[in-house]
């Protein structure tokens, strides 16, 4: 018998790692699959990572993602970042803050990528086995693992983020709206207030949409390249606040 607490995180690990496993040629990739029960969308906070003192303990850069699926198009990628590590103390994981709230739903990869060639080991909890969750790329191609048994200590934390995120979900708009992006609904082109820095547009399940931006009078022209019909979420900051909206584009 076994029994888990678990709170706000996703894990296959019991929090204690037996042995260490790691990525050594610099450009490879490991994916973490993680399927989830409810069909409704949630928000990824943090990342908990497990990287114990071992092998090569000086200052290493990894590469963190979180995929929707592991097809390389555009839109398999939900979020994307640079991180140092940092090695803990026995079985202590160390929590990571995203720099945004990435929505998921149904199921998510959790990616690191080498960037070196140093021994980078991440906690391996050997008395659960979830193998068939984790898949390699080396040379471009994505391969199911078959020779990793147990878990790895790489835990999902979900929540809203640090006070003043706004979580990228269309279900998460404040409640106080005062400056307005017109016209909505519209094409993929609309107006945001000259004042307004750090533009954001996310699709409906948080990825970050690419724009363009141009100054036009005393606003700012808002242009989505290639827009597909639905809702988005656009945030800005104006004058030290934070704002949100909901946008429709139709055809």
């Amino acid at each position: 018998r076994a029994e888990y607490t678990l709170s706000d995180y996703y894990a296959y690990d019991d929090g204690t790692a037996e042995y260490g496993a790691s990525l050594v040629q610099p450009g490879s990739q490991l994916a973490y699959l993680f399927e989830l029960k409810s069909k409704k969308i949630d928000t990824i906070a943090r990342v908990d990572l497990y990287f114990p003192k071992f092998g090569d303990e000086t200052s290493q850069v990894m590469q963190l993602q979180i995929l929707r699926d592991l097809n390389k198009n555009a839109s398999s990628l939900l979020y994307t970042e640079n991180i140092t590590i940092q090695r803990s103390v026995q079985n202590k994981a160390w929590r990571h803050i995203l720099s945004r709230p990435v929505g998921v739903n149904t199921k998510f990869y959790i990616v690191l990528k080498q960037t070196s060639s140093s021994i980078i080991a991440i906690g391996l909890d050997k008395n659960t086995d979830s193998g068939q969750k984790m898949f390699f790329n080396s040379n471009g191609t994505w391969v199911q693992n078959v020779n990793v048994k147990g878990s790895l200590m790489i835990r999902p934390a979900f929540g809203k983020g640090e006070k003043g995120d706004t979580v990228t979900s269309v279900a998460n708009e404040p409640k106080e709206v005062t400056q307005k992006a017109y016209p909505n609904p519209n094409d993929g082109t609309f107006f945001v207030p000259l004042s307004s820095e750090r533009i954001y547009v996310f699709d409906i399940t948080g990825r970050l949409v690419n724009h363009d931006e141009f100054i036009e009078g005393d606003q700012k022209r808002i242009q989505i390249p290639s827009p597909t019909t639905g809702i988005y979420l656009l945030k800005f900051y104006s004058h030290e606040k934070i704002y949100t909206h909901k946008i429709m584009v139709l055809p």
